[in-house]
């Protein structure tokens, strides 16, 4: 999750072609104490993290060896680091109202995980509405906090991921004879899009004073498969 009090600077690597700087991160190496003031945005974003806590995910057998940083943990630091930021309740409602606020891209851990240890997509279908609700639960908890513009990324077409592809491929599996990506699996990272999409209107409809955009992860990754020589730089 990253916020910035100027909309165009929580793009993050993105940034650079403006000349602005990175979003730095929450935690960060700063002697004995990680928490820092943040004036251009922030991002709270833990590599490996999952949407889901460790509570729901581990009763059914999933353990993440990287982080215990959540969604909910990661959203628990920006409201932690929120006085330090703006202030008062007033001037921080004022503050992220102003501000871009993208939630993810987060729940492809939640599958990754299962998936890659040998649980089958059927299996894991199961997470999805649990980390779709739970993903929608953050943003309707930002909104109240004075969100007005949000950005929700949906997942990546994982069917084309070279771990994927090593660890899933076999003969009985569909490829895509255009891109040479597992067909199963792509309508499985489909099926989440489809799902955040759906709840995503009813939250807009709920909230018509809000911006929600749902970036489009899936098929601008999906550009680059169809078209690779396109986006290759001559040597």
């Amino acid at each position: 999750m990253e916020t910035s009090p100027e909309c165009f600077r929580v793009l993050g690597t993105s940034t650079t072609r403006f000349g602005l700087p990175l979003i730095p991160p929450f935690l960060q190496d700063n002697g004995n104490n990680n928490m820092v003031t943040f004036k251009q945005g922030v991002n709270y974003a833990v590599a490996g993290a999952t949407a889901l806590d460790r509570s729901v995910l581990e009763p059914r057998g999933i353990v993440n060896p990287m982080t215990n940083a959540s969604l909910g943990v990661q959203l628990a630091w920006f409201k932690q680091a929120l006085p330090s930021i703006c202030g008062n309740d007033s001037n921080c409602r004022d503050f992220i109202g102003r501000s871009l606020i993208l939630v993810g891209e987060i729940g492809g851990n939640d599958y990754n995980y299962p998936i890659l240890w040998g649980k089958s997509v059927e299996e894991v279908e199961s997470l999805v509405p649990l980390v779709i609700n739970i993903i929608i639960s953050a943003i309707n908890e930002l909104i109240e906090m004075g969100a007005k513009t949000l950005v929700v990324p949906g997942n990546f077409p994982v069917g084309c991921s070279a771990s994927y592809l090593t660890v899933c491929g076999s003969e009985n599996e569909e490829y895509d004879p255009k891109t040479g990506c597992l067909v199963r699996l792509n309508q499985f990272a489909e099926y989440h899009n489809k799902l955040l999409q759906t709840k995503l209107k009813q939250v807009r409809d709920l909230h018509p004073d809000v911006n929600i955009f749902y970036a489009d992860y899936y098929n601008a990754a999906m550009e680059i498969y169809l078209l690779p020589y396109k986006y290759c730089k001559e040597t």
